[in-house]
């Protein structure tokens, strides 16, 4: 595939983290664990982070710059990508590259860009010409890629891309759509399995090697569901309560209590490999995966809304958009030790 020659590249020298702040806070009881946040300037609005390879990415939709923070050091790199400046994209990485998708293209729209060097290195052509790209995933070796259907009734397709080829070698049948609002479907890799949810009354997985597809209804839309440890979590944006659910039958298995909902309704969950991280506005509790007991606590600056994700867990650490006074920045919570 040969390089772009249209967009303008441009690589800001490597530096340190500039830290906004530098806090500790939490519960005195010495069961419960004291939270270490550092902020980092983004420069403008963030539509979805992503994590691979150490690094964590992050697209400045205002200024059209690449973030890459290194979750060891915390050292900062800027790649300005010039003619993608003021477009919304949602992002994938993996060990060695970074996937960006437009998100206001008529067509599918990717850019593969080498994770070393900052360079873009290929635009995979990606099949449909019924709309942009809705979301991408990094998972099982290979890039999944989730597009409008042209086909009546309208819904989508989820598409298979080698990345050592940059190809698509599969595509998966029709899934139904009716009610996806476009930005708001997701993709989900957990539990060896493809997971898509969005604004629709079911929750459709997809085996990463035959494409075979199951779909199980739910009572409400998919896309408050957050995946992890092979369940489905669904935080009650009315009551204090966070319902571990079934992803292969829709039902709730247990709930585990949490602090009530915030005024703001900047509320969410982050699944992580053994904690579950909640937000509830200002207030960021941390459970047991396993037992749903409080693990830490601490405050911090709210959620910040994204087309994709505005929040991940590395390792055990959570790094997160934050909604801040002054704008937007890439918040790492770790535990104090």
């Amino acid at each position: 595939m040969p390089l772009l020659s249209v967009l303008s590249i441009v690589l800001v020298a490597t530096g340190s983290c500039t830290v906004r702040a530098e806090r500790q806070d939490g519960s005195s009881a010495a069961a419960i664990a004291r939270l270490k946040v550092t902020s980092i300037p983004v420069g403008g609005e963030v539509d979805d982070l992503a994590a691979g390879g150490g690094y964590v990415w992050a697209y400045v939709r205002d200024t059209g710059m690449l973030v890459r923070v290194d979750q060891r050091t915390g050292k900062v790199r800027r790649i300005a990508l010039g003619s993608w400046r003021g477009l919304p994209v949602v992002v994938a990485a993996s060990q060695h590259a970074v996937w960006l998708a437009n998100q206001h293209s008529t067509h599918p729209d990717l850019i593969r860009v080498d994770a070393a060097s900052g360079r873009i290195v290929a635009r995979p052509r990606v099949p449909g010409r019924s709309g942009p790209i809705s979301g991408i995933k990094v998972a099982y070796g290979s890039l999944w890629i989730l597009v409008p259907d042209a086909a009546f009734p309208p819904g989508w397709r989820l598409l298979r891309l080698d990345p050592a080829t940059n190809r698509v070698d599969k595509t998966s049948a029709g899934i139904a759509g009716r009610q996806f609002t476009g930005h708001m479907a997701l993709i989900w890799a957990d539990a060896r399995k493809i997971w898509v949810t969005g604004a629709q009354d079911t929750i459709v997985s997809l085996d990463p090697r035959s494409m075979a597809m199951h779909t199980t209804a739910i009572a409400g839309r998919s896309e408050s569901l957050v995946f992890g440890g092979g369940y489905a979590w669904h935080l009650d944006h009315g009551r204090p309560s966070l319902a571990m659910v079934d992803p292969q039958t829709g039902r709730a298995i247990k709930t585990f209590a949490v602090p009530p909902p915030s005024a703001m309704g900047d509320d969410d969950v982050v699944a992580g490999t053994a904690l579950l991280w909640v937000f509830r506005g200002s207030h960021l509790t941390l459970l047991s995966r396993a037992s749903g007991q409080r693990a830490g606590s601490g405050r911090v600056d709210p959620l910040a809304g994204a087309f994709g994700s505005a929040a991940l867990v590395a390792g055990r650490t959570l790094w997160y958009l934050a909604q801040a006074s002054d704008g937007t920045w890439l918040d790492r919570v770790d535990i104090a030790r």
